[in-house]
């Protein structure tokens, strides 16, 4: 994500979305946020259940819950990843 900001971008269209794109540095910015939020909260958590409402908490209108589910998962080993 930083080596994208640094680029200075004046337009980024992202991959895969819910909803309208501001087609700006602002969804790089967000994904940067989200997995740092992430990454702290599967720190301070002893299940996957506990990551997923930490994450919940912080991003009460976050919709794509199950790609939050199984990462939760996976960081926290109740799931294997390929």
């Amino acid at each position: 994500m930083k080596q994208i900001l640094d680029l200075k971008p004046e337009r980024v269209i992202p991959g895969h979305y819910l909803g309208k794109s501001s087609e700006n540095t602002s969804s790089v910015t967000f994904t940067r946020d989200y997995i740092a939020k992430f990454e702290e909260a599967a720190k301070q958590s002893k299940n996957s259940a506990e990551l997923i409402a930490a994450m919940k908490k912080d991003y009460p209108n976050f919709k794509n819950t199950s790609d939050l589910e199984m990462g939760a998962q996976v960081m926290k080993g109740e799931r294997s990843w390929p």
